[in-house]
C-alpha cells in the first residue's frame, strides 16, 4: 500500500518541525519546503527513522512560480499529495506605531503570510482534486491568536493571520 504523503511549509524547525514528525510518525512521507535546502539536511535521518520517506526543496513561498515547483517534485517523489501543512510564515518586519506602518513592511508580510500560502493552498488543492482515489485529504493552515486579538504594533502580522482565518473558513 502507498503511503499518504504530506507537504509541509517551514518545516525545518518550529511548529514546522513538529509537524513534519507527527506526520511522519502517523505514517505519512514528507516533503519540507523551506527557504534554505540546507535548513532541511539534518531532517532526512530523523524523518526517515521513523519509517517514513523524507525530501526537501527550497521553496519561497511568496515566489508564487515556486508553487508549481514545489507540487511538482512532491507528485515526482511521491506520486501523490495527501496533506499540505501551510506553516511558513513571518511576524512583523518592524514593530511600532501602525500610523508608521511602511508599505514594504506590509507587502512582505502579506505577501508570504497570507497571498503566497492562498495560492499554494489553491495549487496542492487542485494537484489533490485531479489525483484519482478516493483517500481523504487535507490543508491545514497554522494561524495565530493575532488573527483575533489586535496588537497596534504589528498591524501587519495581525491582518495576515486573520486572512488567513477567514481563507480556511472559505476553503471549508
Amino acid at each position: 500500500m502507498t503511503r499518504p504523503a504530506a507537504i509541509v511549509t517551514g518545516g525545518a524547525r518550529g511548529i514546522g518541525l513538529a509537524c513534519a514528525q507527527a506526520l511522519a510518525d502517523g505514517g505519512y512521507d514528507i516533503l519540507v519546503a523551506d527557504l534554505a535546502e540546507t535548513a532541511a539536511d539534518g531532517l532526512a535521518a530523523d524523518i526517515t527513522k521513523r519509517g517514513a520517506k523524507f525530501a526537501n526543496i527550497q521553496c519561497d513561498i511568496a515566489d508564487l512560480a515556486s508553487h508549481t515547483a514545489l507540487v511538482d517534485a512532491a507528485m515526482r517523489t511521491f506520486g501523490r499529495i495527501d496533506c499540505l501543512v501551510n506553516n511558513a510564515g513571518v511576524g512583523a518586519v518592524v514593530r511600532g506605531d501602525l500610523l508608521d506602518l511602511e508599505p514594504e513592511n506590509f507587502d512582505r508580510t502579506l505577501g508570504i503570510n497570507l497571498r503566497g500560502t492562498v495560492f499554494l493552498s489553491q495549487a496542492v488543492a487542485k494537484a489533490m482534486l485531479a489525483a484519482p482515489g478516493d483517500h481523504q485529504r487535507s490543508i491545514i493552515t497554522i494561524t495565530s491568536v493575532s488573527a483575533e486579538m489586535a496588537s497596534p504594533e504589528r498591524p501587519d502580522y495581525c491582518i495576515s493571520k486573520a486572512g488567513l482565518s477567514m481563507w480556511v473558513k472559505n476553503l471549508a
